[in-house]
């Protein structure tokens, strides 16, 4: 086994003495699971999935799920030796436009909130993250009602930015203290609604688009835009300057509930 996949399962091993899932019955062993997917992951959208899973699985506190995300309405001094920070460190470009090499839009802004934690303590992930932003906000192919494309090449909307994109540009929101960039990331899940859920359903389509089109409602694809959109909602309402009332002002409620009555969101 090579060192880094051996470290990697002594790391698992050590930090599940005080892992959430102790505490929770998934059904399945979250341990083995969290190491299967380490040893597998080789994707830039599967490296920040398992950094946010190893997050929300060994320090929930420091999630956007735990109590209080935001001490003081601000990001967490996290210590950068947790496990799914030091996991994360090692697939961050840290002086590039975007967190990793890739085509695709979106899935290299799947590191992004680690980045940011990350970025507490080292400045340069700060700047990463930064970039990332604004290569997503700026830079990226648009879609003809303004939403940010997936792709790089032309635009093209896939529910997986949904899980990618948006929760780290709300978590950028917090760290920039900027409430307008919260604004436009709720917009944005909005124009991604707009395009992808045909009428007449609460699923949503995969992909739709001319390189790619997918119109199959998959299962999986809507457990990317529920776990992405309870994302965002957690960082909305536990953000003090983004209340309650700002939850229902910028209309996040609605088609969160529609995720809730089909079950994609649990609790």
């Amino acid at each position: 086994m090579p060192f880094v996949l051996r470290l990697s399962s002594f790391f698992l091993a050590f930090f599940a003495s005080i892992a959430v899932a102790n505490d929770v019955n998934a059904g399945f062993n979250a341990y083995m699971a969290a190491q299967v997917m380490v040893d597998r992951a080789s994707h830039s959208w599967e490296w920040g999935t398992a950094a946010e899973a190893l997050l929300e699985l060994y320090n929930p506190e420091l999630s956007v799920f735990g109590p209080e995300p935001f001490p003081g309405g601000k990001i967490p001094n996290a210590d950068p030796s947790t496990f799914a920070l030091r996991y994360a460190r090692r697939h961050i470009n840290r002086y590039s436009q975007i967190l990793v090499s890739d085509t695709a839009v979106g899935d290299p802004a799947s590191l992004g909130v680690s980045a940011i934690l990350l970025g507490q303590s080292e400045n340069v992930y700060l700047g990463a993250s930064k970039r990332q932003a604004e290569y997503l906000l700026n830079s990226a192919p648009r879609w003809s009602n303004g939403a940010i494309s997936h792709r790089s090449e032309e635009a093209e909307l896939w529910i997986d930015s949904m899980a990618m994109s948006f929760p780290f540009l709300a978590y950028q929101a917090v760290q920039d203290d900027d409430a307008s960039l919260m604004a436009e990331t709720v917009r944005q899940c909005g124009l991604y609604r707009d395009v992808l859920q045909p009428s007449g359903t609460l699923n949503w389509r995969h992909i739709v688009g001319p390189m790619s089109p997918d119109h199959g409602l998959w299962s999986t694809g809507n457990g990317w835009a529920g776990y992405g959109m309870v994302r965002v909602l957690h960082t909305l309402q536990k953000w003090p300057r983004t209340s309650d009332s700002y939850v229902v002002a910028f209309g996040y409620l609605e088609f969160s509930d529609d995720l809730r009555r089909e079950r994609f969101c649990a609790g």
